[in-house]
This record gives structure tokens, C-alpha cells and sequence, in this order.
């Protein structure tokens, strides 16, 4: 894991959740 990439790990969470609400709201569409 590279932590020089100016990412932080909450970053990368709130990412993966955006995500994830994403693919769960096309699912209900």
C-alpha cells in the first residue's frame, strides 16, 4: 500500500461506499 499518493484511507472508504450506493440504486432502478 502506497500512502504517497496524496490518497487517504478515508478517502478510499468513502470511494468504495460511493460505489457501492451506486451499483445498489441501479439495482433498484
Amino acid at each position: 500500500m502506497a500512502h504517497e499518493t496524496g490518497r487517504s484511507e478515508a478517502e478510499l472508504i468513502r470511494e468504495a461506499i460511493a460505489d457501492y450506493l451506486v451499483q445498489k440504486s441501479v439495482l433498484f432502478l
